[in-house]
């Protein structure tokens, strides 16, 4: 149940004498966190981090030909929006590019993240698609060197492109049937990265990653991080999904917190005298701007109806009304919850 202010001095009588200390009850306030979706990219300073871990085997030459421009487009749009247009929100970039354990010397390469966009365009432009005898890649030796790198943004995003499962996850030709020949599993890799907070966003350009793709999400989901496998299902597009869903999703992920205050009844009380409540006016428009103590004025009630308004059990609000010329009070209003 609310209760109106209730001040605990005596009414003056003299309109014009200086009021002492004013103390006032008040219900109590209580605070928790929420987050709400932000139709701007965020209204603080903060930093994005992108991580861009790709399949660079023979299999895929075709569609980093056509990937290259559209990776290209995506890091400068992704500068555009959220540091030059949305004001100070750095984005850094890293890479991943990762090949079969046949092709040793170039299995991983990467670059730690930056946010000169030239050092990424530039890593875009040397990819060289070796190697791969079998179907499956080192899905999990790429994942696992993108954790190894510098992630401190406030929102971490690993955006993996392939279209070959890891070894041990399908039901394909396999070097290595029993899974990752340097003992890596899914569960700890996905588990290390879930622990980092890193949203996970897998580009699909082939149904041969479906075994494995199902296996990552069971791992991987945390519904109280908030945290999930997207997929981006872009085989019949892989030449223009990059821009337009990657920045859409990206997007989807950005939240600005906010403090949502609500205030609870305090036990129940006696009902206030209503004929000797005080109400403190200012007198001039400055005087609320800097705060300065206000008169006491002692206001005759003309009219109160039903002094028992606030009955336990009832979720009401009271409001008070004053008439402009005689500051009267006018008959309360009951708001029913």
């Amino acid at each position: 149940m609310l209760t109106p202010h209730q001040t605990t001095q005596k009414p003056s009588g003299d309109a014009t004498s200086a009021p002492q200390n004013l103390s006032v009850s008040t219900p109590a306030r209580h605070e928790k966190s929420v987050t709400h979706p932000s139709t701007d990219f965020n209204s603080r300073m903060c930093s994005i981090d992108l991580c861009f871990v790709l399949d660079c085997s023979s299999s895929m030459s075709r569609s980093i030909e056509k990937i290259q421009p559209q990776l290209q487009k995506l890091c400068k749009a992704m500068a555009f929006e959220v540091y030059n247009k949305r004001m100070g929100c750095e984005v850094r970039y890293s890479t991943v590019f990762f090949r079969d354990h046949d092709y040793r010397s170039k299995r991983l390469e990467s670059v730690d993240f930056t946010s000169n966009i030239d050092d990424i365009i530039r890593s875009f432009c040397t990819i060289e698609t070796i190697g791969g005898n079998d179907v499956p890649e080192d899905v999990l030796g790429g994942l696992n060197r993108a954790l190894s790198l510098s992630w401190q943004g406030d929102l971490k995003f690993l955006i993996f492109i392939g279209d070959a499962p890891c070894h041990g996850y399908h039901s394909l030709e396999d070097a290595y049937p029993d899974g990752d020949p340097l003992g890596l599993t899914p569960e700890g890799v996905l588990t290390s990265m879930r622990k980092k907070d890193i949203h996970f966003l897998f580009v699909k350009l082939s149904s041969d990653t479906n075994k494995m793709v199902e296996a990552f999400q069971a791992i991987y989901e945390d519904k109280k991080k908030g945290l999930e496998l997207r997929v981006l299902d872009c085989r019949k597009e892989a030449s223009t999904f990059v821009k337009d869903k990657l920045i859409r999703e990206i997007k989807g992920k950005m939240t600005v917190p906010i403090s949502l205050v609500y205030a609870s009844a305090r036990s129940l009380r006696q009902d206030p005298n209503w004929r000797e409540y005080l109400e403190y006016l200012p007198q001039e428009m400055q005087d609320v701007v800097h705060d300065v103590p206000q008169e006491d004025v002692p206001l005759p009630p003309t009219t109160v109806s039903n002094l028992n308004m606030l009955k336990e059990g009832e979720d009401k609000l009271n409001f008070f009304t004053f008439k402009a010329t005689t500051h009267a009070p006018i008959v309360p209003v009951e708001v029913s919850l």
